[in-house]
């Protein structure tokens, strides 16, 4: 016989990423998979896009907070990446995890074409002696 199940508790722990970015950059570094100068960076971009702005009376959480959300998400695989496992890290609820998660693919995708371009000849020179430099000569003109 089923049994109803009990509410999982959840503590916001996002507000120390503040901490870890000044004073513990591997824990920062864990938790979002990037450099807090990354963080900043990628937030710096997309942190306009109207996706995070709208006319509801129930405000959506700040760029800064979706985005840590999304890089978390991203940055994790199997269960350390379900939106139940994140919403109990965020303090928030799985479907607020997707829509967080959502809205920053939004925001990222508007960027491709400013951000997404093939290489110029200059960095496939680049690549493929940084490639032989680190393998071996015939591997330079490899693929992967």
């Amino acid at each position: 016989m089923l049994e109803p199940g009990h509410p999982v508790k959840k503590s916001q722990q996002l507000h120390l990423l503040d901490d870890f970015g000044t004073n513990n950059l591997r824990l920062f570094c864990k938790k979002l998979r990037v450099d807090p100068s990354t963080f900043h960076a990628l937030l710096a971009i997309i942190e306009d896009h109207p996706i995070f702005y709208n006319n509801s009376n129930i405000p959506q959480a700040s760029p800064n907070v979706q985005l840590a959300i999304f890089l978390n998400c991203i940055g994790h695989y199997g269960n350390a990446a379900s939106p139940e496992d994140l919403a109990q890290w965020a303090g928030g609820s799985a479907g607020w995890i997707e829509k967080c998660t959502n809205h920053v693919m939004v925001a990222v995708l508007a960027l491709h074409d400013k951000g997404i371009h093939l290489p110029t000849a200059d960095e496939k020179e680049d690549a493929k002696a940084w490639v032989e430099g680190k393998t071996c000569p015939e591997w330079r003109d490899g693929f992967c």
